[in-house]
């Protein structure tokens, strides 16, 4: 693209910035994609900083809890090694308007991320109420029943873990099938 010809034949200080949006920093990962840019700006001569909110992976921590996502796991220590191997600078820190300054950087590069869908339905906002990574990180406090709300990737994954510790999981959701946009209705019945 456009972009990619005018970082090539010079060299930049570039930081990438994992950001959900740039009025709500989010916690963010350095995840496959970002990897594979930042290892091309490297290939090009660039010097690369990047700015992580929290531990690099980003949301493939939470995505490689349950047990049958084992193989996740070791791509989160992937990262790490290629961050360190293509020599770019990890700084564990939220990026601000003074950090980006004080880095004199030529270019900036905004990576969003992702951010918990809390459904807008009364009762969300109560303490009882957790978001997948809270129950996968173990910040929930969780009964003997609970419900998922989310037919998606994310809520049957969730489900599927729940149930796997001998919790009673009930999944609602709002379509008529699981995944409806998604699966046909023979895989999703």
């Amino acid at each position: 693209s456009d972009v990619w010809t005018r970082l090539i034949g010079q060299k930049m200080k570039i930081l990438a910035v994992n950001w959900n949006d740039l009025t709500n920093p989010a916690a963010g990962g350095a995840e496959v994609q970002l990897e594979e840019m930042l290892r091309r700006l490297v290939s090009l001569g660039h010097e690369v900083t990047l700015f992580e909110k929290r531990k690099l992976g980003g949301a493939l921590i939470e995505a490689s809890i349950p047990e049958f996502k084992i193989d996740l796991r070791p791509l989160v220590s992937y990262l790490a090694t290629r961050m360190d191997k293509l020599k770019i600078r990890v700084v564990n820190k939220e990026a601000t308007a003074e950090s980006i300054l004080e880095g004199g950087f030529d270019v900036v590069i905004v990576a969003t991320g992702s951010e918990a869908l809390v459904p807008d339905i009364p009762g969300a906002g109560q303490g009882h109420v957790f978001t997948a990574w809270d129950v996968l990180l173990d910040k929930a406090y969780l009964g003997k029943n609970v419900v998922v709300v989310g037919g998606g990737f994310i809520g049957m994954e969730v489900s599927a873990s729940l149930a796997s510790t001998g919790l009673h999981v009930t999944l609602i959701f709002p379509d008529e099938r699981l995944m409806e946009g998604f699966f046909t209705p023979r895989m999703s019945d």
